[in-house]
């Protein structure tokens, strides 16, 4: 796995044609040939399926969202507001086709988000450095400024 984790991030560097990395180890940059990523960082990959964002309420829910609330929303520009001492920050409602959260703006000002239905996948890369500078990666990158 970190075979491969390595070669797809050295691939999406090297069409941004980068040559060299330069990281901070025990409080001292470092610079090294992308070539060696995996010898200076140990690598592990997360896949996991989050769901999407919020947006704006659609006009076509707020009547919906109203009469199940039994409070009269205002909009102000795209977003829609609540004002209410009946609700808590981040609750949240399910209708049939949406569902909506509400974000606690200021003292009993809510604002009110529709969320999403849409899972997105993801792989998750995390690094940390292993080693400290090799002279030799050093005095490779002085050669290819001096190019």
């Amino acid at each position: 796995m970190i075979g491969r984790c390595s070669t797809w991030i050295k691939k999406n560097y090297k069409l941004k044609n980068v040559k060299f990395i330069i990281s901070k180890f025990n409080k001292k940059y470092i610079i090294f040939p992308l070539a060696k990523f995996e010898e200076y960082f140990n690598i592990t990959a997360k896949y996991r399926i989050k769901k999407s964002g919020s947006s704006e309420l659609s006009k076509n829910n707020i009547q919906t969202v109203e009469n199940f609330l039994k409070a009269k929303l205002f909009v102000q520009g795209k977003k829609s507001f609540l004002i209410s001492s009946n609700f808590k920050d981040k609750e949240k409602f399910q209708f049939d086709d949406f569902d909506i959260q509400l974000s606690l703006k200021s003292p009993e000002k809510f604002e009110v988000r529709q969320l999403s239905n849409t899972f997105n996948r993801n792989v998750i890369f995390s690094i940390s450095a292993k080693k400290d500078q090799d002279s030799n990666d050093l005095i490779l990158f002085e050669k290819e400024l001096e190019n």
